[in-house]
């Protein structure tokens, strides 16, 4: 069973995220040398960049494809699953509307000053899919997508 945890705001999901030990897949990449781009320090900056960018980007996202990103879950929210124990944790960015839609789509919103070629998945970090790949398993997703914004 996957269990979902739902604050109030960033500073609620943050505590909860501090008081105690958990792995998520914004954790992943550094954890086992894949993050061939950052230091901790280098993530954790990157990583209160991309808060402040997330909603801008899932709004331009939005009106440059057919999908619709579910509002609800903008909010602060972590998943745990029972197949799993208890200090793994996933907490995606966002999810997919699925109105008439078999799958259960992750979305990660990736704001870059890179250049990412669509074509060349060598531009792509593996962090990004490591991440991606660790908030589908744990949350039991059918599909992951990547929205970079570069």
């Amino acid at each position: 069973m996957i269990d979902r945890k739902v604050f109030r705001n960033y500073e609620d999901w943050y505590n909860y995220r501090k008081s105690n030990y958990f792995i998520g897949g914004h954790d992943i990449a550094v954890i086992t040398g894949h993050d061939e781009y950052k230091t901790p320090l280098d993530w954790y900056n990157d990583y209160q960049r991309g808060q402040a960018m997330e909603n801008a980007i899932a709004t331009l996202f939005e009106t440059e494809s057919t999908e619709r990103v579910i509002k609800e879950s903008a909010k602060y929210f972590v998943l745990s699953n029972d197949n799993y124990p208890p200090y793994i944790i996933a907490s995606p960015d966002r999810e997919l509307f699925k109105f008439r839609r078999k799958n259960r789509i992750v979305v990660e919103i990736k704001d870059t000053l890179r250049t990412v070629d669509l074509n060349d998945p060598e531009t792509f970090p593996n962090s990004w899919y490591m991440q991606l790949v660790w908030n589908m398993g744990v949350g039991e997703y059918d599909a992951g997508m990547l929205v970079v914004y570069d």
